[in-house]
């Protein structure tokens, strides 16, 4: 790497910015389900306090010593507020404080990696990008020391001296200890035995070794396992002594399974008491049987997490519970559990519904915390699973001196039925992704010390960590959330409450990414439509009826800036936000209001209440307002920018159409045309689909059912080289396709605002993928470019570490692809025969479901548009026409939620059994690399596979939809004639 370890300081920042930019980049996917739709709603949405805010980053080893020309792998492990920790080795950015001694590549896949350049001594920190946090900030970087390598040395030889120089060691000259691998990594155990470990060491040159009788083993529980560490039998037998769940580590030469994120856990039962029987008058025991694998489990113990915590007065922490049941597994019992505190005066435990398990911190002292199951009466306690909660005083009180002797006086301790104060802020949505231009409206809700929460965001006020990206001016006329993007890059938003000093700093921040600047608007061209606007015959929907309890706090309007030409329509959606914290689409709940009617007219048709209709040139504010509660999208800073363009005048189609009603399956040149072109383009769509899980499929096999197998790889390789080469040829059948079957049509037609309206994503094609709209086969081109690039994004929600395992085999991405990596170990979870194997099946239920969901939903999308099409066509000669047109669409649109239905189903038989932690982890499925682009789409936190799977449902809605809208640009417009949308819900910016 010659031309990085030259580089200037400044090239090596915008490396390192580079870098932070692709790990911070959000995921493109599916829409959020609309709040009417039974089908979704009937999933329960966790609220955002369960997932655990990240505290700080640590560097291991601490120090580190290596010559010139070698290197030194990091490892990084990222702790949490609930006390756990994951390794984030990959995630994360590595930073030198002397780059003339150590240089950070910060290479994918081994981002860890520093090397060696000159003689010294540099600091090696780690920033995480989606927070901003720095090891620095809690002295845990490491501190790396080059030193020369070894002088050659001459040797002499008769008469003549003859130098023969030591070879120069190489990175793998001599090997390290990088990672340490413990297993199994969940067995189970009756109080009474033992389980044997065994720990594999993997060394920088990839070699591997058995360390198990070198290693110490740790329990974090020895009431339930004990670790002798006895080098007399066997170093890693571990006894079970006690009920309950226990974490067993192990280390070896300052490496450990911590650091890497490769602990095991331990579950240890109560074998079940046998029961004796007498006959006659010899006792003869007759021992009731172990229970079966059928037979229903029972709950054994339960256990608090995390075990000890410690929180300042006024603030408060949320506990988890988890219960072990006879069959060994676990279960998530966090909300069925009655919580209590052995000191109500210190810790207060209200058991409040809708956050069952946070408790407050009224005292300074200490409190142990128990949680009873009221199911079956077992108690946290009897197992050892209570937790200490210490409160201490925050801030600390000023000493003040009266006469000689200095007294100090105490804030009052609040009490559980003091006036609630503030204790935190919670601010949504936490990931975002705008276009230079653009901004965003943040909500904030403030939790107070009674439960409640009130929304503040008007209230409080805004930080950017990196104003030249993204600026939070704070203007009460703009609306104080809202935060403008500058300039490409990610920018960490967070509020403050300047009354109390709490900031979301302590729970969850926003993270805002910045991409390239929007698309300008396409020129149309074509002739002015001349022809009459149909008759409008949707079918009417229902508005949702204002419930009591949630109530509604805040209104956001998506998109929040827009802009149509005169003769156009323009609808928006209406996200609300409610007092349990979750959101919720209210579009047809709503009441819309212009700013300046003259400009900009607001209908509120009731089948279609969220349009708004150009009448002349300029700009407006569009505001909307719940009339039952009051609250108005400009209260929350929520609302939209609505810029009104010259244009063609009326949006009628076109009066020269052929009379009579076409026939949809030949005859009018442009319907046909439109119709083969979703086809072809649907086809490819599937195709690539298919082929990239052909090949990343089969990798995943190899590292989760054969780890062990050295030619399962190679294997691979081959067939992918076969699979992914055929895709070219795909992509030219689909542009032979488009040329083929529309060659009959004029420019205008295919590119005009009456015909196809290709026009209308001219300015995308040219900034998205280099091309220039012109003619027919440039039209298909783009589409075909857009499609590839779709159908990646889409396979990366089903299979998140689809980059990774391509990139295992060998499948680089092609020039211009969209394929994202999230980089990774390439490592399985060495269970093949038991967690790897229902893994994979899992996977490949979400990745089979996705794809079917994905291909029927641009299939009916299409058909109920070649419906519409149709009668558009044809004009007013047939009355009737938009009426069957709306029949065939709900019958459509009917399908695709059978599918919803399906997906659920199918994917809660396969990942049944399957710890939802393993799905999520870097050596499993991988979904926290997509879970932090759920909350744009409606779905706030993801805590099961039912809950990754409403998200999955909703960003393959967006990914469709901008499928569709390069399919037949007038979509939109088409759908909205039989009051239908390309999605559910809203989507962020593609």
């Amino acid at each position: 790497m010659p031309t990085l370890l030259h580089a200037s300081p400044t090239l090596v920042r915008r490396l390192v910015l580079a870098l932070t930019l692709v790990v911070g980049s959000g995921m493109l996917g599916a829409a959020a389900a609309d709040a009417q739709t039974a089908t979704r709603t009937a999933t329960p949405v966790p609220t955002v306090t369960a997932t655990p805010a990240l505290v700080r980053v640590a560097v291991s080893p601490r120090a580190a010593k290596r010559q010139v020309g070698q290197f030194q792998s990091f490892s990084v492990t990222a702790h949490f507020s609930d006390g756990s920790t994951k390794n984030f080795t990959q995630k994360v950015i590595y930073h030198s404080d002397d780059l003339a001694v150590a240089f950070p590549p910060n290479i994918d896949m081994n981002r860890g990696r520093v090397e060696a350049v000159g003689v010294g001594s540099a600091v090696i920190s780690v920033t995480e990008p989606g927070t901003g946090i720095n090891s620095n900030t809690s002295d845990e970087s490491a501190l790396f020391e080059v030193v020369e390598a070894p002088t050659p040395t001459p040797t002499s030889t008769a008469p003549t001296p003859t130098r023969t120089v030591t070879p120069q060691p190489t990175a793998t000259a001599t090997p390290i200890l990088v990672t340490l691998q413990i297993s199994p990594l969940q067995p189970k155990r009756n109080v009474g035995q033992t389980q044997n470990f065994s720990v594999k060491g993997i060394y920088s040159n990839g070699d591997e070794k058995n360390l198990t009788q070198l290693a110490t083993y740790v329990s974090s529980n020895p009431s339930v396992a004990q670790c002798p560490n006895d080098t007399t039998t066997n170093k890693g037998t571990v006894h079970a002594v006690g009920p309950g769940v226990a974490i067993i580590s192990a280390t070896y030469n300052g490496v450990s399974t911590t650091n890497t994120g490769g602990n095991a856990e331990f579950t240890v039962v109560i074998q079940p008491t046998p029961t004796v029987t007498r006959t006659g008058s010899t006792p003869s025991p007759t021992f009731t049987p172990s229970p079966t694998a059928s037979a229903t489990p029972v709950l054994v113990s339960i256990k608090l997490a995390p075990e000890t915590t410690s929180k300042g007065l006024g603030t408060f922490q949320n506990f988890s519970v988890s219960g072990t049941m006879s069959d060994f597994t676990t279960r998530n019992l966090t909300q069925r559990v009655i919580y209590h505190s052995s000191n109500e005066s210190v810790a207060s435990a209200p058991n409040d519904p809708s956050f069952k398990s946070r408790v407050f911190a009224v005292g300074v002292g200490t409190a142990v915390i128990s949680a009873v199951d009221t199911d079956t009466g077992i108690s946290s306690a009897a197992s050892g699973g209570n937790a200490t909660f210490d409160v201490f005083e925050a801030p600390t009180p000023t000493p003040k001196t009266t006469s000689v002797t200095p007294t100090r006086t105490r804030t009052p301790v609040p009490t559980a039925t003091s006036t609630p104060v503030l204790i935190g802020l919670v601010i949504s949505p936490t990931t975002v992704k705008k276009q230079v231009g653009q901004s965003q409206n943040f909500i904030v809700n403030g939790t107070y010390s009674n439960g409640e929460e009130k929304n503040v965001t008007q209230k409080v006020d805004y930080f950017s960590s990196n104003p030249s990206v993204a600026e939070a001016k704070n203007d009460p006329l703009l609306g104080k959330s809202k935060v403008f993007a500058l300039k490409i890059g990610v920018a960490v938003i967070t509020a403050k409450d300047p009354a109390t000093g709490i900031s979301t700093v302590l729970d969850e921040s926003a993270t805002f990414t910045v991409v390239v600047a929007p698309t300008p608007l396409p020129t149309r061209t074509g002739p002015t439509p001349t022809g009459l606007t149909p008759t409008r015959t949707p079918t009417a929907k229902a508005s949702p009826s204002p419930t009591a309890t949630p109530k509604l706090t805040a209104i956001t309007l998506n998109p929040s800036e827009a802009s149509k030409k005169i003769g156009s329509t323009q609808n928006f959606a209406a996200q609300g936000l409610f007092s349990d914290g979750i959101p919720r689409n209210v579009t047809n709940r709503v009441r819309y209001v212009s700013s300046d009617p003259t400009i900009a007219e607001a209908p509120n048709d009731p089948n279609n209440k969220s349009r708004i209709v150009p009448l002349k040139v300029g700009t407006v504010t569009i505001s909307a307002i719940d009339d039952a509660t009051g609250v108005t999208s400009s209260d929350s800073g929520g609302d939209a920018t609505f810029t009104v363009l010259e244009g063609s005048g009326s949006p009628g189609p076109r009066a020269t159409a052929t009379p009579g009603l076409p026939d949809q399956t030949g005859g009018n040149a442009t319907t046909a045309c439109q119709r083969d072109v979703r086809r072809a383009a649907r086809t490819y769509v599937a195709k690539k689909l298919k082929a990239l899980e052909k090949c990343a499929g089969a990798a995943s096999a190899c590292i989760q059912k054969k780890p062990g197998d050295p030619g399962c790889l190679a294997k691979v390789r081959v067939r992918c080289a076969t699979v992914l080469g055929k895709l070219a040829d795909d992509e030219a059948r689909l542009i032979a396709a488009v040329t083929k079957r529309c060659a009959g049509l004029s420019a205008s037609d295919v590119l005009g605002e009456d015909g196809l309206a290709y026009g209308d994503i001219a300015n995308s094609c040219a900034v998205r993928f280099g091309r220039t709209l012109s003619d027919l086969t440039s039209v298909a081109q783009c589409l075909a470019a857009q499609h590839s690039c779709r159908a990646e994004t889409l396979f990366a929600l089903e299979r998140p570490r689809a980059g990774e395992l391509l990139e295992l085999v060998q499948a680089l991405p092609d020039a211009g692809s969209c394929r994202e990596d999230f980089g990774g170990s390439g490592l399985g979870l060495g269970d093949p025969k038991g967690a790897g194997k229902t893994l994979e099946r899992c996977v490949q239920s979400l990745v089979k479901g996705g794809e079917a969901f994905a291909r029927n939903r641009l299939a009916s999308i299409g058909r109920c548009i070649d419906a519409v099409f149709v009668c558009v066509q044809s004009a007013d000669s047939n009355p009737g026409c938009l009426a069957k047109a709306d029949q065939k669409c709900a019958r459509e649109f009917a399908k695709v939620q059978r599918e919803v239905g399906k997906l659920t189903v199918t994917t809660g038989k396969k990942c049944n059994g399957l710890a939802f932690d393993i799905l999520a982890s870097a050596t499993g499925a991988h979904l926290d690399a997509v879970i932090p682009t759920c909350p744009a789409y409606g779905i706030p936190s993801v805590a099961s596979v039912a809950d990754y799977v409403a998200c999955l449902v909703r960003q393959h809605e967006c990914a469709v939809a901008d499928l569709v809208r390069f399919e037949s640009p007038r979509a939109e417009a088409m759908l909205d004639l039989v009051g239908r949308s390309l999605a559910d819900g809203i989507c962020p910016a593609q």
